[in-house]
């Protein structure tokens, strides 16, 4: 395993973080153990999940799973969505037989006892999450606490206000943020510097080969910045792992599920992954493999975000962590990347911070 610097820290993190949707909705307190173990005998050390997932159940699952090395484990945890609502109808569904436009139901909420504070990047709300999700996960501190989303009703200065005395309180070590525009990013570092507050050293940007266009100014300003980017959905909700085909019925699977479905089931996608299985297999390697270190070998990118389902499933990105990608295979991808230019993304199933 191989361990890089956070940031402009000195914190070491391993270049695959382990944790993510899965734990709670898929994993239980067992096989969450499980899987913990088996990355931690893989040498991850850096273990990350979010508030929202699963009404506080991955938090949970994941505090009983690390509580014997807590110390030696880095806690990467998001905070910014509401918790509680992992039950609720999506904005495309119907509730109660009544169509919904996206947007936030407060009265729906409300009626769960959610509040409309209950969300964002506000100083109230911040203070109140990390109580909550310290308490679910068992311990006093978090490594690194990281912006869900970016928040455009709250000042950047009084997000950055509340998590600077936070990490003075010792309740959190490091800040980070997450799905946030180059421009938004810089706002940020702007105001931290200018406010002496403390200031982002992370940010978690949704990266793969599909999305090598959209996210290339995001890459590069965090790489300008000093950043350290923790990509995820490296291999684009597996359909880089060669698991899913057109034929098949796996296309709505759990693992694949709905919401990456409709972002990347196209059949030009479809023939790319033909293309780039083959690729895999002429370097013998696993697609995966070949997914994530292509992923690795882009200058910007610390560390990469799994949720593997078995032990095994750790394989393909430690390979990529111990064998990088070689020459002869950058160039092999750069060429299938040229005859296959990376179209514009869909939005189907994004998440934003209004639709929560």
């Amino acid at each position: 395993m191989e361990y890089r610097k956070l940031g402009r820290t000195g914190l070491l993190v391993s270049r695959a973080f382990f944790g993510g949707t899965g734990i709670g909705e898929f994993e239980s307190e067992q096989s969450t153990q499980k899987l913990v173990d088996a990355a931690w005998d893989r040498g991850i050390n850096t273990f990350y999940s979010a508030d929202t997932y699963h009404n506080g159940r991955a938090e949970a699952l994941l505090g009983t799973a690390i509580r014997s090395r807590r110390n030696e484990v880095n806690l990467v945890i998001k905070a910014g969505m509401r918790v509680g609502t992992a039950d609720a109808p999506s904005s495309s569904a119907e509730w109660k037989g009544t169509p919904r436009r996206v947007g936030i139901d407060n009265a729906m909420f409300m009626k769960k006892g959610i509040g409309p504070t209950s969300r964002g990047l506000t100083r109230k709300h911040l203070m109140t999450a990390v109580e909550a999700s310290l308490k679910r996960l068992g311990t006093d501190y978090i490594d690194v606490y990281v912006a869900h989303f970016y928040d455009p009703s709250t000042p950047i200065e009084e997000t950055l206000r509340a998590m600077d005395d936070l990490v003075r309180q010792g309740k959190i070590l490091y800040v980070g943020c997450s799905q946030t525009a180059a421009w938004q990013l810089y706002r940020a570092l702007w105001a931290s510097e200018v406010n002496k507050l403390v200031s982002y050293q992370s940010q978690q940007i949704h990266f793969n080969v599909f999305e090598r266009d959209s996210r290339r100014e995001q890459l590069r300003a965090a790489e300008a910045a000093g950043v350290s980017v923790l990509a995820f959905n490296s291999l684009a909700g597996e359909l880089l792992a060669g698991l899913h085909s057109r034929e098949g019925e796996t296309r709505d699977s759990m693992g694949f599920r709905r919401v990456y479905a409709d972002m990347y089931w196209t059949d030009y996608n479809l023939d790319f992954t033909d293309e780039f299985i083959k690729l895999a297999s002429s370097f013998g390697r696993s697609p995966s493999s070949l997914a994530y270190a292509w992923t690795l070998a882009q200058p910007a990118v610390t560390a990469l975000n799994v949720g593997p389902r078995s032990a095994e499933g750790f394989d393909p990105v430690i390979q990529a962590i111990d064998t990088p990608l070689s020459p002869v295979e950058a160039d092999a991808i750069s060429t299938l990347l040229d005859r296959y230019p990376a179209l514009p993304p869909t939005t189907a199933g994004r998440l934003t911070l209004e639709s929560l």
